[in-house]
Parts: C-alpha cells; sequence; structure tokens
C-alpha cells in the first residue's frame, strides 16, 4: 500500500500516541461547546488548520459535536495546498493516511464519481487536512476512512464540486461528512483581522457562497481555504435544499496564546440541517 506518512507530527501535534490522544481529551475537555444545537442534523463544518497549540481549542468545539454521532461512511476533508503545487482540484492518491494513532483509508472510488484526478504531490508538507485526522481517529476510530481533496487554485470549481458531492450524498449510498479546513486572517492586529474576517463570517451566515468568494477577492482578505468554505456552503445548499443554517462555533487567534501585534484568525462552524 502507498501509505502517507506524517508531514507535521511531533510540529503541529504530539507524534506519541498516548500523548495526543491526552491533548486531543484535553482540548475537547476544554473547547467551547454548543450544547443546544441539533447535532443530529450536523451535515458538516469550518476546522482551522494551525498548530493544536494555536486553533486546537477552536478546532476541537467542532470535534465536539461528533463524539455521540455514529461514523459516518467517509469524511470529506476540503482543504488549500499552501505550496500551490499540483493540480488546482484533486483527490490524494495515497491509499491510506498514517497518524500516531491509526490508519486511514482514502476512499478513492468517490474519486471517480466526482470527475477528479488522483494525486499526492500536493500533500508534501501540506498540514490543513492532516491536521484533521488524529481529531477524526479520536472521536470516531482509527481507521475512518477520508476523502482529502486539495484545492491549488482557489476557489476552483466550487459550485460544480459542491453539488456533485451533494448528488453522491443525496443518492444515499455514501454517508458523509464534509469539513472545509480554513484559518482566517493572516498576519493583521486582532482588531484589523477580527473586521475583515468579519465581511466573510457574514456572507457564510447569510448562507451566500459567491459573497464569500466576492470578498475574499475584493477586500485581500486572507482566508486561505475560501475555495473550501464556498463547495461546503454549495454542498450543504444541495442536500438541505437551502435550509441548512451556519452557526459559529468558537472565534479567537493565535495572539491569545503568544501576544503578537500581528495574529492569524481562526473561526470554526457547523452547519446543521434545518426541518
Amino acid at each position: 500500500m502507498n501509505i502517507r506518512r506524517p508531514a507535521v507530527a511531533g510540529r503541529f501535534y504530539p507524534d506519541d500516541k498516548h500523548e495526543l490522544v491526552n491533548y486531543i481529551k484535553e482540548l475537547l475537555r476544554d473547547c467551547k461547546k454548543s450544547p443546544e444545537l441539533p447535532v443530529e442534523k450536523l451535515i458538516g463544518g469550518v476546522v482551522p488548520h494551525a498548530g493544536y497549540m494555536f486553533s486546537g481549542i477552536h478546532a476541537a468545539s467542532f470535534f465536539y459535536l461528533l463524539q455521540d454521532l455514529s461514523p459516518p461512511d467517509v469524511v470529506v476533508i476540503l482543504h488549500p495546498s499552501h505550496s500551490g503545487v499540483g493540480h488546482a482540484l484533486c483527490v490524494d492518491g495515497h491509499d491510506a493516511w498514517q497518524t500516531p494513532l491509526g490508519e486511514s483509508p482514502v476512499m478513492h472510488q468517490l474519486a471517480n464519481e466526482l470527475e477528479l484526478p488522483l494525486s499526492t504531490i500536493e500533500q508534501r508538507n501540506e498540514h490543513s487536512a492532516e491536521v484533521m485526522v488524529p481529531f477524526l481517529q479520536q472521536v470516531f476510530h482509527p481507521q475512518i476512512p477520508i476523502l482529502p481533496i486539495s484545492f491549488s487554485h482557489q476557489p476552483g470549481d466550487a459550485k460544480e464540486l459542491g453539488e456533485k458531492l451533494g448528488e453522491i450524498s443525496l443518492a444515499g449510498t455514501t454517508d458523509m461528512l464534509v469539513i472545509a479546513s480554513s484559518d482566517f486572517s493572516h498576519f493583521l492586529t486582532p482588531e484589523e483581522g477580527f473586521r475583515a474576517d468579519q465581511l466573510v463570517v457574514n456572507a457564510i451566515l447569510e448562507n451566500n457562497a459567491a459573497l464569500v468568494v466576492d470578498k475574499v477577492r475584493k477586500q485581500h482578505i486572507s482566508v486561505c481555504g475560501f475555495g473550501p468554505i464556498a463547495t461546503l456552503m454549495y454542498y450543504a445548499q444541495k442536500i438541505s435544499k437551502g435550509r441548512y443554517q451556519p452557526h459559529i462555533l468558537s472565534r479567537g487567534h493565535s495572539g491569545e496564546i503568544i501576544a503578537s501585534e500581528e495574529v492569524v484568525d481562526y473561526v470554526s462552524f457547523g452547519f446543521f440541517d434545518s426541518p
């Protein structure tokens, strides 16, 4: 088998299994919780992808919601390629991803249905999908199937991809959970970052994927996963027939951990179907 070895274990999260399990448990225990949300109607979410030291507590607010759910057939991880190399849009070509907690198989059969190429080059030293996997392995099981989809150019075919994922989900043969991996503004003051991000946050809360893309581009907002976010929104729109509701789960920035005048911002969302 062609196994993807961890690229950022020991840097973004612990590379020791027991230390990693305990760290994730602490994050799930200490994160902001939203008990009033209809977890059984969870479609997916936006999750930050920095090192656990910085954004793990915000990511945990999403993964906390998964603990009482049955594992899906696959978790689709939509994520940016920070190097920009390789295909504009592709499915990872490895057979499985290894972390200190186990090996998650990649569900390649969906790549054909999505009409996407398989490639591995986009994952060299890339962290934005990898950091999701230990959380998923902890809250579900160590062999939870995944489908990492890399955006080397954004927003890519966000609408087409989101709607194709929705068609597969609506067919009822594959139960999926969709994660859009993204941090928000980079290297602004906390006040500047909050103001810039609020333009994108408002577009997400208005269920307007095209406006998310428009705000990021025209206002030059450094939301690194705006293509994945838009794709998730089109997916949620498709499977909920427009009824989905996004909720902010947690929000903060790196300066809350290490004081700095220039910070990276994090916002996590849960997307829920509505009756």
